[in-house]
Formats: C-alpha cells, structure tokens, sequence
C-alpha cells in the first residue's frame, strides 16, 4: 500500500533547527546503513518533536520505504501523517501484561521479535519513541506515585537499552528565552520552590485582578481581549487559549465564553459509533476526525 508523502513534510528537513537535524541525521543513519536502533527524543513542549517526525516519515516514505507512526492516544495519532493509535495499529488488547503478545497476524517488542524471528529489540528494526516526562505521566487508576512511576517506559527493560536524545530549543518562546528557560527549570524541577514545592510564577505572567470583575471575568478579559469585535476571526480564536487544571473549571469558563459570543446558541450532539454498522466499519477515530458542514 502506497502513501502520498506531503510535500512540506518532505521539505520539512531544510527547517530543522541544529538539535533536530542531528537527531535527524543519526536516526536517518541507522535506517539508511539497515542497522538496528531504539531513539527515545526527550523534549519539552515546545521543541517541535513532532515537526522532527512529520520529517523523518516524509524523508522514509519518499524513499519507498514502511514507516509507521503511532500515539498513545487519538488527539496525538491525528497530527501525525498517517498516524494510528498503537493499540489500534498493533491490535493490543487494552489489559496487557507481561505475557500478553499482539494480535497480529504472526504472533510491540516481542511480536517484532517473532515477526523477524530475531532476540534482537523489535526485531531490529529501528524504533524512535518520544515524548516529555515533565508534562504527563502513564494513567494508571487508583494507582500511588510509585505505582504511576512504575508504568512509565524509564522501568521498561528496554530503557537501559535506548539512545537519548535531547531537545531543549523552544521554538514556541524563541522570542522570548526567560520565558523559555523558565520552563525548563520547571520541568527539569529546578526552579526555587517557596513552600509545600509551591513555585512562585513571574510577575509577568501573573493577571492583576481588577476590583469589581470576578477572576474568571478578569482571566477572559485578558486573554480574550475585544472579543465582541474580533469573534469571527479565525487568527484571533486560535492564537490564544485558557487552560484548566479540572473538567469543572473547563465546563465553567465554556459557558462564561459562550455567553459572550453574540448570536443564538446552537448544540451539536456527538455519536461515538455509526448506526447499523454491525461489522464495526467506522471506528470511534474515524468518527472523531469527522467535522460537521451545513
């Protein structure tokens, strides 16, 4: 099966910074010369790791040949060209254990190893994982710190065996490096702490409250300023967000935004399945990717 390679991701090699060429080049090294090699790119948010694999797919792809991308998740999976979710690619069951193997058709380590009948890690073939410790850890429910840490790839016995490598380049914040180092004294856990691990924020970052407006009211005015003018500018709505550390504070600034879009309100309801499709045709990431159109 043939995939057309987006021609800006073929391009993309030219726009690496120096850290991502490098990266680039070393794991590029290792599919070219058909040497086996496990990468782990460790990056902060914000130092384009995916920019980094959109080039490497597009630079394997345009060279006839197989790279497959996959995400622990189907937000992730979508910005990847071609990308899946792994347990939708490698048909894992979702409650795995040691043992379990994956339900392809040759009996995501061990059935590479089986595939190529091979002791080698996957088989030999190279593997690039990626990601940031300092922002999400592995969801394990009711679980303890230990037992979260635990779950993590770093106590995979293939951790000891995978080359790092390191991103620190900002390319969100480039224009604006204390903001950047900050994030990554933050992350790397080594910003001063004043009590009960508490860090306190630049003043910079921090909204003055005003006296009559509540937080909320003052948080929007901020990031939303003029909205009754600007509501239909696509540039305006997608250059800024607020952030929410529970649904509920979500839920609450939804609704507090929403109220101040001009025009009737309208409600779209989702379905996470298609009717009548017994055979299970369209799956629940299809469905997702699907946008409504009058």
């Amino acid at each position: 099966m043939s995939m057309k390679v987006p021609v800006e991701n073929v391009a993309a090699q030219s726009k690496l910074n120096q850290e991502q060429a490098q990266a680039y080049n070393t794991i590029l090294e290792r599919v070219n010369s058909e040497t086996p090699g496990l990468f782990f790119v460790d990056g902060p948010g914000g130092t384009r790791k995916t920019f980094l694999y959109r080039a490497l797919l597009g630079k394997v792809r345009s060279e006839g040949m197989i790279a497959l991308a996959s995400a622990t998740s189907g937000v992730a999976a979508t910005i990847l060209p071609g990308g899946r979710t792994t347990h939708s690619r490698f048909a894992i069951p979702l409650q795995a254990d040691e043992t379990t193997m994956t339900n392809m058709s040759k009996q995501v380590d061990r059935s590479f190893r089986d595939i190529m009948d091979s002791d080698i890690p996957f088989g030999g073939k190279v593997m690039v994982f990626g990601g940031d410790f300092r922002q999400v850890l592995p969801v394990v429910p009711k679980s303890t710190r230990a037992e979260t840490v635990n779950a993590s790839l770093v106590k995979s016995y293939l951790w000891p065996l995978i080359e790092k490598i390191q991103l620190s380049t900002n390319m969100r914040a480039r224009a604006d490096t204390s903001f950047s180092n900050f994030l990554l004294r933050v992350g790397n856990g080594e910003e001063t702490t004043i009590k009960d691990n508490l860090i306190a924020l630049p003043e910079q970052m921090n909204v003055q409250q005003t006296q009559h407006a509540n937080p909320e009211e003052t948080l929007i005015s901020e990031i939303f300023p003029d909205l009754q003018q600007n509501y239909r500018s696509t540039d305006y709505i997608t250059e800024r967000a607020i952030l929410a550390s529970r649904n509920e504070f979500v839920d609450n600034l939804n609704e507090i935004l929403i109220g101040k879009f001009p025009g009737e309100k309208k409600i779209y309801i989702s379905f996470d399945s298609a009717e009548d499709d017994t055979n299970n045709y369209y799956q629940e990431e299809y469905l997702n990717t699907l946008t409504y159109t009058k």
